[in-house]
This record gives structure tokens, sequence and C-alpha cells, in this order.
């Protein structure tokens, strides 16, 4: 058997896009939600606040080419801010070939409450296992508390796969931009490749003035006109099951001399499928207000189910002229399954004569 360990965070925590309406990165809006909600305060950070209302919250952590027997264990520390005690179940989903999905649940019960006035927690430790079966394509790990009308945090989550298919690995597959470096080379890399035309003209931005770095972790661009792409990118490349992208960027317009630079915007973030010709195929999108004020948030969006064995994923603006600022940016592309792993960024695959175009 082979062994391999997963820390489950805000990136790699999703099956599907059903979590964006539960999972929150601003406090203010997890303590406004009147139903079930997922507070994340670090996107790198295995720890999760999670409320129940009428409805419970979850986690689903996928898991792709397990063979029948495999075992999972998924451990962690919970403690219970309020309401009564609760139990936590781990459910183990079985995912068929179309993705849908059936199992059982294996519940533990958390009743370790934290104290009023306490001045210090008290967390316990779980740890529950369950196996593969024989007849899916994966496993999917569905986390949750069991009750409703109540509070706790969940946090060091871990999943150990213990495996006979010597070809099963687990990588995180993050892109990361939050230096100035990270923001050149992206424009610098994509420019010029004719990847699409629209990704053409970052260089150009820049060389315009039209991209600015306010400091070493932010990149700002300016008013381009309604139809220049303002943003980031990265290709991803082998997976073989559906993907789930994790997108997270803290984001803004910003205030200038001209008043309609203030004028709320839309950032937009899309996952693309790229077809053996180069050309692209779009899966999935979200479309949020940029405002003044900074914003944090984690997108999830689904990889299509096609032939198409390539992804692309872009985060920025093009709409209403409006500025905009970002930061901290992760594009994410788990594969914890069998699939030969490549690093994200590899455009050779699609150019020959790729070096000629780099500059």
């Amino acid at each position: 058997m082979f062994k391999h360990k997963i820390e489950i965070t805000p990136l790699n925590c999703a099956f599907s896009n059903g979590l964006n309406s539960i999972i929150k990165f601003e406090e203010s809006e997890y303590l406004a939600s009147t139903d079930r909600a997922v507070y994340c305060k670090d996107i790198d950070l295995s720890w999760f606040k999670m409320k129940s209302v009428t409805n419970t919250p979850y986690l689903e952590p996928v898991f792709y080419g397990l063979n029948e027997g495999d075992i999972i264990t998924v451990e962690f520390d919970s403690l219970i801010i309020s309401g009564l005690s609760s139990s936590i179940g781990v459910n183990f989903f079985k995912v068929n070939a179309d993705y849908s999905t059936s199992g059982y649940s294996a519940p533990e019960t958390v009743y370790n409450i934290l104290p009023d006035g306490s001045i210090k927690s008290f967390y316990k430790h779980f740890k529950i296992s369950g196996f593969a079966e024989n007849d899916g394509i994966g496993t999917l790990l569905n986390i949750r508390p069991s009750n409703t009308n109540n509070e706790m945090i969940i946090k060091n989550i871990e999943v150990t796969i213990e495996t006979s298919n010597q070809l099963f690995s687990a990588t995180n597959n993050i892109v990361s931009f939050r230096t100035k470096t990270d923001y050149m080379k992206c424009i610098d890399f994509y420019s010029g490749t004719n990847l699409n035309p629209v990704y053409n003209s970052l260089l150009a931005l820049y060389n315009g003035g039209k991209i600015n770095f306010t400091d070493d972790n932010t990149l700002q661009f300016k008013d381009a006109g309604t139809t220049v792409f303002k943003g980031l990118m990265s290709l991803f490349n082998g997976h073989k099951y559906r993907p789930t992208f994790a997108v997270y960027a803290e984001y803004s317009t910003w205030l200038s001399s001209s008043p309609e630079n203030t004028v709320p915007g839309t950032l937009s973030i899309t996952s693309k499928a790229v077809k053996e010709d180069g050309t692209f195929i779009e899966d999935g999108s979200a479309r949020f207000p940029v405002n003044t004020t900074w914003s944090k948030r984690v997108v999830y969006l689904n990889g299509g189910t096609s032939l198409c064995r390539k992804s692309f994923l872009d985060i920025g603006t093009v709409t209403g002229g409006t500025d905009l600022t970002l930061k901290n940016v992760r594009l994410s592309m788990p594969q914890f399954d069998d699939t030969i792993k490549r690093e994200p960024n590899q455009l050779e695959e699609l150019y020959t004569n790729l070096s000629s175009k780099l500059r």
C-alpha cells in the first residue's frame, strides 16, 4: 500500500461549485448569513468556522483513481463555539462515471463545548476511516455538522490515503500571484503567444503605463478601454477527471482624479477547456461587482468533462472602463488522482515555436 497525506484548505475542499454560496472570507458576510455559512480566515490555512441554521454547511474534497478497499482516514480538531452538542459526519460518497454520487456516513459526536467566558479553547481530535468502493471513479468526502442551530470550528483537517494504486499522487497545483515578480512573469509569459488575442495586449498595457505596482504585492490596472482584458491567467495541464478549480483574490477599484473610475465595475473569473488546436471552450464563469472597498473571495468552478484535457483560468475585467486592483491571487486545480502530474503554465504543448514568441 502507498500512503499519501493531504491537508484540506479552502483551495482544495470543493467537488463542485455548490460551495460558492457557503464559504466566506469576509467575517461580516459570515455573521450576516441567515442560513449555513463557513468563514475562512486565511486561504492557505486549514481552519473553518461553520454556522448551521436551518441547513448544515460542508466541505467536500474528492479523490479519484482509488482501488476497492483502499483506506481513507480523516483527522481534524473541532470545538463547539455555541449551540447544543453536535456531531460531525464524514460521508464517504462514491463518485460515478457521470459524476453523480452515492454513499454512507460515519458520524462522530462533538461534545467539547466552549465554556462561557473561557479564555482557553478545548479542541478534541477526531479520526474517522472509510473505504473506497470498487465500481466508481472516485471517492468524495462530505464533511459536515450533523445538527443545526450551532456553531463550531474545524481545523487541521488531514486526509490520509492508503492505496494499492502506485500511480496515485496528490498535488494542489497552485499558481500564486503575490509579488511584482509573479505578476510580471504572467504579463511577459502570455503576451505575444497568440494563445488568445485578448491576452496579447497585457504587455502593451504595461509598456503604455496602464499597469502600475503601488507596492511589491499590489497590481493596478488603469482604464484601457472596455474591450481590453485586464487581469491574470494560468494554463493547467494533464487532467483526465473533471477538475474543480478554486480562484482566490483580494480586489478593489481605486480612486483617481477621473470620477468615472470610481464607478463600480465587474470582476470576471472564467474557466475554459483548451482544445488540441489551441482554441477555447468556456466551461464556467462568475461575475462580481468591484467597489472602492477591498473584497476577499474564493470562487469554485467546475471544469468540463469533454475530451479537452487542458484548462485555462483567468481573473480580471474588461467591463465598464473601471480600474482594477488585485493582490494575493491564487489559481488552483487540485489533483488527488492517478494522473501524471505536470506543472501549470506549460505552454510548449500548444506552441512549437514558443521560444521565439516569448520576450
